[in-house]
């Protein structure tokens, strides 16, 4: 989805949980970073009747209902009201306070469904959305190494653009095939780092074998005679 300037976060997961329905595939749960704790977005997923876990920020230093929440102890499951900024809308959700060992700062995670709540207990269903929270950082590291190889451009066409984010992803996915077979060969755990080969250097290799089959002639034009180069680097 090509993300325009001006539209709203709750207006962006409204169209991409549109675009996975339209799709024919069934949304049960909804786990969001940060940036989309607005009461829009909050409503939103309410009106769907979806699971979610969204990760509440702190707004400004003074007192608020947003900051009340961080001075709950850890493992604290409260209810936090407030309303939207510009429709004065009223917002409910129960929310989980909690530090994780070593971190020396609590978080807030807004959070719903997870579980039926006839048979799981909602001190159950908190932590396993947080839980669910967790598990998005494999994505937000596969976009991260996404960019390692996505291709420099200053053209603003939006499906050039895409087509770069497609091979960078393409690429991302290659290395993991191949780092999962070395991880097998040497029978690393399932959640071993395989050193010897990091992205970078598959890219390197990648790179070289290019220039090296498809060498680039640099000609340059002067008023007696050509200077000619064969970069090969």
């Amino acid at each position: 989805m090509s993300v325009t300037k001006g539209v709203k976060p709750h207006q962006q997961v409204q169209t991409l949980l549109d675009q996975v329905v339209a799709r024919g595939l069934t949304v049960r749960g909804v786990v969001l970073d940060a940036g989309f704790d607005s009461g829009e977005t909050l409503l939103l997923l309410q009106q769907r009747n979806l699971n979610y876990t969204v990760p509440i920020r702190k707004k400004g230093k003074g007192t608020n209902r947003r900051n009340e929440c961080y001075t709950q102890p850890s493992g604290t499951i409260t209810t936090m009201e407030r309303v939207t900024e510009k429709t004065r809308q009223a917002v409910s959700t129960r929310v989980l306070v909690w530090e994780r060992t070593g971190e020396g700062a609590a978080r807030v995670y807004a959070f719903r469904g997870w579980g039926d709540a006839t048979a799981v207990s909602e001190a159950n269903r908190a932590r396993l959305g947080r839980r669910r929270y967790r598990e998005r950082f494999g994505i937000e590291t596969s976009y991260r190494q996404k960019n390692q190889a996505r291709g420099w451009t200053t053209r603003t066409d939006p499906e050039y653009r895409r087509l770069l984010e497609g091979v960078a992803l393409l690429l991302r996915q290659v290395w993991v095939c191949l780092t999962l077979r070395i991880a097998r060969a040497q029978r690393l755990a399932p959640s071993a780092w395989v050193a010897e080969f990091p992205l970078a250097e598959m890219l390197d290799w990648l790179t070289q074998r290019i220039r090296a089959r498809y060498p680039r002639t640099r000609c340059i034009t002067l008023p007696n005679k050509t200077l000619t180069t064969t970069a090969t680097t």
